[in-house]
C-alpha cells in the first residue's frame, strides 16, 4: 500500500527558501567570519594581542613598557571605512610596521580604548595610548600626543627603554 500526497507549489517554494538561507547561514558563518590574530612581530618582537578585559589591555600596554592611569580609560566605538581615504592609509602603514593591518576589517566595527601614559620620555605633553579591538584581541592603534602639532606612532618607541617594574 502506498499512500500519497500532493505537495503544493507555495509549500515547495517556502522549503526552498528556507535551505537557501539555512546553506547562505552556513556559508557566511564559516567564510566571513574574521580570524582575529592572537599574536603579532614588530619591532618588540612577537607580542600578545590579547585585550578583552582592562587588565589584559593594561598587560598589553606594558608588553612596550608603557605605563598608565587605568582610571583614565576612555573607550567608545569606531567603524573602519570600507575604503581607506590617503589618512587611513597613512595610518594603516604605522599598523603594518608593528606586525598589523587593518585591511580585512573594513567596514567593521571595533572597540576605541584609549589611556593615559605616565612614563612617556617627553613628560611635558600629554600622551595617550589608543587600542583598537575586535574580537577581545588588539587589530590597531596608536601612542599620540594631545597637543596641537603633537606626534603619532606605533606602539613600540625607538630608544624608549625604561623597564617595566
Amino acid at each position: 500500500m502506498f499512500v500519497s500526497k500532493k505537495i503544493s507549489g507555495k509549500a515547495i517554494i517556502i522549503s526552498a527558501a528556507v535551505v537557501f538561507f539555512i546553506a547562505f547561514a552556513l556559508i557566511r558563518l564559516f567564510v566571513c567570519t574574521a580570524n582575529t590574530p592572537t599574536t603579532a612581530v614588530g619591532g618588540i618582537g612577537k607580542y600578545s594581542l590579547s585585550a578583552a578585559s582592562q587588565s589584559a589591555q593594561i598587560r598589553f600596554l606594558e608588553q612596550f613598557g608603557w605605563k598608565v592611569d587605568k582610571d583614565s580609560c576612555e573607550s567608545g566605538e569606531v567603524t573602519i571605512p570600507q575604503a581607506f581615504n590617503s589618512v587611513y592609509e597613512r595610518y594603516n602603514e604605522i599598523q603594518l610596521e608593528q606586525g598589523l593591518d587593518l585591511h580585512g576589517y573594513e567596514g567593521k566595527t571595533c572597540k576605541k580604548v584609549s589611556y593615559r601614559i605616565t612614563n612617556y620620555p617627553d613628560s611635558e605633553q600629554q600622551v595617550k595610548a589608543n587600542l583598537l579591538i575586535y574580537d577581545g584581541n588588539v587589530i590597531g592603534g596608536d601612542i599620540s600626543s594631545t597637543s596641537l602639532g603633537g606626534f603619532m606612532h606605533g606602539f613600540a618607541l625607538e630608544g624608549f627603554t625604561e623597564e617595566v617594574k
